[in-house]
């Protein structure tokens, strides 16, 4: 269950990587075209420049912020691995754990086995020399 949640968790940030990936792509390829298109405007103009110039920078501003979300992104999903792994060294533990305190009670149980057997045994061998004591009387 806790690696479940661990990977659920991580799949998510995962994904979430993945679109800021993607997004970052996409405003880095914005980029280049809001660059070809400032050197473009300055034959037609210092209005469309300004313009091309204003677009850049909050492109700059959005891919710096986008950049920085991917940085959070991965360092939560490197939480979420460290947590994923702790989680899964517990109940690893948890497992040896148990699987001695079982291997332990089936010991237990092959000795209390044995025990009834010879139990049984001396009983069947007490049983036939009452039989036979009082065979013995009664003849």
């Amino acid at each position: 269950d806790a690696n479940s949640q661990g990977d659920m968790a991580r799949q998510e940030l995962e994904r979430r990587l993945e679109e800021r990936a993607a997004s970052l792509a996409a405003a880095q390829e914005e980029n280049e075209q809001l660059r070809a298109q400032l050197s473009d405007a300055t034959l037609q103009g210092d209005s469309v420049r300004q313009e091309m110039e204003r677009r850049l920078e909050e492109r700059a501003a959005s891919l710096s912020a986008v950049q920085r979300e991917n940085a959070q992104l991965r360092a939560q999903l490197s939480d979420a691995n460290s947590q994923g792994d702790s989680a899964r060294q517990e109940l690893e533990r948890e497992l040896q754990e148990r699987s001695t305190s079982l291997t332990v009670a089936q010991e237990e149980v092959a000795q209390l086995r044995a025990r009834l057997e010879d139990a049984n045994s001396q009983g069947d061998s007490a049983r036939e020399e009452l039989e036979k004591g009082l065979q013995e009387r009664t003849a």
